[in-house]
């Protein structure tokens, strides 16, 4: 096969169960995309013999073009960047091992990739089940206009500025290789880094709802607080000006600066008041909707007090 003839390598991040990489290998074999026009990287964040032969058979059995690396010995942009040498497409595509593809998803991607102009293109992500009541938090967290301002997806008529995440990303090769490859300095946040790297070079970046990705949420309450602060953490690799709930973020540092100068300061202790209410009072707010998306009273307790953790770990 002529490597001309390839259009997109799919760099696929395993870190799951073996079932996870099952079902993603299965979606890809039943696109409406000819298979000799795309090929599979498959990069096993630890190596897991189980989840090695699950991949390779599945791509044998399916007629998939698949390339297994072993990437336990090195941090997230290292594996990306050593993965990278390998791919023979003309367009990269960035996704994780625990999402399932529709079949229209590449077709859609092709259509939009023509321009000179466009550095990078993705779509949403979306839920693949909603069947806890964690999982439904997670959702709500990073699909709410309230919350996340529409980073996700963008649907907020008022949305933060739009960056494609790892799970549903795709770059230009020769984009890719212009702007240096990945960060290994970040463990974190690689793709938002990237982004920012392009669009300063005077790339654009393309959304299309229609070329959305189904992706499992986490399941347990301490993976949801590990990934509410995660996502607190990078907003700073976002710009805190771009995102149209940093008025929460600042009243908050106010409030707990006035706060601890009050005890010098007494007159500070009304100052401090005003702020706090308001910032209480948006809390419920976010609450409230929460509670009438999910219908279950801990949503009104439960999302204000993620919504905290985020501001906060900025």
């Amino acid at each position: 096969m002529n490597d001309f003839s390839i259009e997109f390598t799919i760099f696929i991040w395993g870190k799951h169960g073996k079932s996870f990489i099952y079902q993603s290998l299965i979606s890809l074999s039943r696109m409406d995309y000819p298979k000799d026009r795309f090929e599979i990287i498959f990069i096993d964040n630890s190596f897991d013999m189980k989840r090695k032969n699950t991949a390779e058979t599945v791509a044998l059995e399916n007629n998939l073009r698949l390339r297994y690396i072993k990437a336990n010995d090195m941090n997230v942009s290292q594996a990306l960047n050593r993965s990278l040498k390998f791919g023979r497409g003309k367009f990269f595509v960035f996704t994780h091992d625990d999402c399932v593809f529709p079949p229209q998803w590449l077709n859609i991607i092709h259509k939009n990739l023509p321009g000179d102009y466009v550095g990078v293109f993705g779509g949403p992500d979306v839920s693949i089940s909603k069947d806890t009541f964690i999982e439904r938090c997670y959702d709500y967290v990073i699909s709410s206009s309230l919350v996340s301002a529409g980073l996700r997806n963008k649907k907020s008529p008022f949305s933060a500025h739009y960056y494609p995440r790892m799970w549903n990303m795709v770059i230009p090769k020769d984009v890719i290789h212009r702007v240096g490859r990945f960060n290994e300095t970040l463990n974190y946040s690689q793709d938002i880094d990237m982004m920012n790297r392009i669009e300063k070079i005077g790339y654009q970046i393309k959304y299309d709802a229609g070329a959305f990705v189904w992706h499992h949420r986490v399941t347990t309450l301490g993976s949801l607080l590990k990934k509410d602060i995660a996502l607190g953490s990078e907003s700073y690799l976002y710009g805190i000006k771009k995102r149209p709930y940093a008025l929460l973020t600042f009243s908050l540092f106010f409030v707990l600066t006035s706060l601890v100068m009050s005890f010098w300061l007494k007159e500070l202790l009304f100052i401090v008041g005003i702020p706090w209410c308001i910032y209480f009072l948006l809390l419920c707010v976010i609450g409230f909707h929460a509670f009438l998306k999910l219908r279950n009273f801990l949503a009104l307790f439960v999302i204000p007090t993620f919504v905290f953790l985020i501001h906060f770990s900025k």
